[in-house]
């Protein structure tokens, strides 16, 4: 014999099935958020990450930079932090500044000095880019690298979106400049 079921249990356990989904979706998406980060730390000694990180602030201000560069944001840190998914690839301490002249001259000024402060040229990954970037290695095997982009044309990309109208994005040679000094003590592989 057949039993039949009631509108209300079928709503009931629909309702009860919709409620197991849904709190294990927030779970999980919750679980990914909280738990996931790019990096692993490696363990080091408090005063190990401090000697790191004071090596770090020492490189960037071996570097002299002229007042006419601002400090926008910066990422120093001491620990050594590798990627989860690479552990021969570390992440790199950086800073971005802007610098009130276009990105021909500042890029200029900025490879004299970081051939002021004891770096020797490495490689230019995209020779022929508008964005120019350089990597350079000190004595130490310490890497420095410098990007340098037009901030006018950055901030036009940035507000067009990746879908955006890129119609009215300026040519990347206007001023003022955006610049990315990266330091690794580790490594060239960020």
């Amino acid at each position: 014999m057949k039993t039949k079921t009631s509108p209300k249990r079928l709503w009931l356990m629909g309702g009860m099935a919709a409620a197991a989904v849904l709190v294990f979706v927030t779970g999980y998406h919750y679980w990914r958020l909280y738990s996931f980060r790019p990096y692993i730390e490696v363990k080091m000694s408090p005063a190990a990450e401090t000697a790191r990180r004071q090596r770090i602030i020492a490189i960037y201000n071996s570097l002299n930079l002229p007042n006419t560069y601002t400090l926008v944001d910066e990422n120093i840190f001491g620990d050594k932090r590798q990627y989860s998914w690479d552990k021969g690839r570390t992440m790199a301490s950086s800073r971005l500044y802007t610098h009130g002249v276009a990105p021909g001259p500042t890029f200029g000024e900025l490879v004299q000095l970081v051939d002021a402060a004891g770096f020797t040229f490495v490689d230019e990954p995209y020779p022929n880019a508008i964005d120019k970037e350089m990597h350079f290695k000190d004595a130490q095997g310490e890497y420095l690298r410098l990007k340098v982009s037009s901030k006018p044309r950055d901030d036009a990309l940035r507000a067009a979106g990746p879908n955006g109208n890129l119609a009215g994005v300026p040519d990347g040679m206007g001023g003022p400049s955006n610049v990315m000094i990266e330091i690794n003590l580790n490594d060239n592989n960020d």
